[in-house]
This record gives structure tokens, C-alpha cells and sequence, in this order.
């Protein structure tokens, strides 16, 4: 006797199933109609354990089925987008468009791109006509008093013993003003420290680094450039 085929298999095992399954069917029915009036929960119960494996079976064919919707029509082509018809109104109109947009290019390219304008930093921009420097001995208590709260408004700031007369600025360093720190005094280590603090607006900056000595040179020709030199700091 030959061994049963593959299709045959599947058909017994599917009657076995069906045959199972209606079996539990019917016991089940009469278990609920003989528990009804008793316990109604109970028999809620078994109608719902009965129902389940229905209940899969509905759910799968339909996951089944939408994601056979889904792949079929994620597999269909995109239709290709028809070009018009040459010598059509459209195709005239297509034509003159792409040619429009070919020229305006073109005459974009040709443009000179504009540069970028040099800029000069406060530090390195030219100062207006200024005297000749002077090397007329200044004291600190003469230079102490020219801090914009003199009766002639002089305002003096020394850089590395130079003293500038700053007087011009007087929105900048005179009484209540940013930089009134250093006015009538040499305050070389602040402006080398770029510190506004009183204790560090003093002459000896012999303890500035390379970073605070260079920016103090800054600080002096820019001064330099400015303001005249009205005399020399004298101990």
C-alpha cells in the first residue's frame, strides 16, 4: 500500500479538525444551556473559549488580506508622466519655458559676484592730523589731576609713560564714563589685561604676558593714532 500524498494528508487532518471542533461545538451548547439559569457567567465563559478559535481564524484572514492589498499596490508601477505632443499648443509652451529659464541662467552666470568690502579694525584705522608728539615732563600728581573734573576739562591717559590728551573723548573717558578708569593716571597693566578694575589701572605692567603685552602695544598705537602727546610720565 503506498503512503498517502501530501494533499491527502492535509484533507484528513481537516475533517479530523472539523469534526473535532463541532463536536466541541455541541458539548459546549449544552453546557451552557444547562448552566444558563444557574451561572450565567459560567456560561459566558464557555461561549467565549468556544468563539476564540473562530475568532482567530476571522482576524488572520483579514491581517492576510490587507497586506496582500498593501504589496500588490505598493508593486505597481508608477504610470509614466506622458510628454506632450510635438507641435501641440503644450509643447510649444514647454519649449519656450525651458528656453526662458536656459537664458535667465545664463545671464545670472554673467553676473559679477559682489566682493566682499575690507573692513578695518578700530585698531588699524588712520587717525585724523595730529601734532607733532611733545616730551614735556608730567608728574602723576599733575597728570592725577587731569581726569575730566578740572576746570578745564582736560582729560589725560598715559600709556607706557606716553600721556595722550583724550580730552575729545570725553564721552569715553571723562567722569561716569566706560574707560574713566584710566583717565589722569598710566594704567598700562589694565589696558594690557583689558580690565576695567581700578587695582589693575597701574604703570608697571612688567608682569603681562606675551598675549597682554601685545594687546597693550595694540592699545598704544591706536592711541597713538588718535591722540596727541601732550609730554612723558616723570617719577
Amino acid at each position: 500500500m503506498s503512503p498517502p500524498t501530501v494533499k491527502q494528508v492535509i484533507y484528513l487532518k481537516t475533517k479530523w479538525l472539523i469534526e473535532d471542533y463541532s463536536s466541541y461545538l455541541i458539548n459546549t451548547y449544552r453546557s451552557i444551556l444547562r448552566t444558563w439559569d444557574t451561572a450565567p457567567l459560567d456560561a459566558l465563559g464557555h461561549l467565549a473559549k468556544a468563539l476564540l478559535p473562530v475568532a482567530l481564524v476571522f482576524v488572520g484572514y483579514a491581517v492576510f488580506n490587507n497586506n496582500s492589498s498593501s504589496t500588490t499596490t505598493s508593486a505597481t508601477p508608477a504610470q509614466p508622466r506622458l510628454a506632450p505632443r510635438p507641435g501641440s499648443q503644450a509643447s510649444i509652451l514647454q519649449g519656450k519655458t525651458i528656453q526662458a529659464e536656459r537664458e535667465r541662467a545664463a545671464a545670472e552666470g554673467k553676473k559679477e559676484t559682489p566682493s566682499i568690502a575690507k573692513t578695518t579694525s578700530m585698531m588699524s584705522a588712520p587717525a585724523v592730523s595730529l601734532n607733532a608728539p611733545l616730551s614735556t615732563p608730567i608728574s602723576p600728581a599733575e597728570l592725577a589731576k587731569h581726569d575730566g573734573n578740572s576746570p578745564d576739562g582736560k582729560i589725560y591717559v598715559a600709556i607706557k609713560g606716553s600721556v595722550f590728551d583724550v580730552s575729545a573723548k570725553r564721552e569715553m573717558y571723562g567722569p561716569g564714563a566706560s574707560y574713566n578708569v584710566f583717565a589722569g593716571k598710566d594704567g598700562s597693566k589694565g589696558l594690557g589685561m583689558s580690565s576695567l578694575k581700578p587695582e589693575d589701572a597701574v604703570s608697571d605692567y612688567s608682569g603681562l604676558g606675551d598675549k597682554e603685552m601685545a594687546t597693550l602695544d595694540q592699545w598704544y598705537s591706536f592711541f597713538e593714532k588718535r591722540y596727541n602727546i601732550v609730554g612723558k610720565v616723570a617719577e
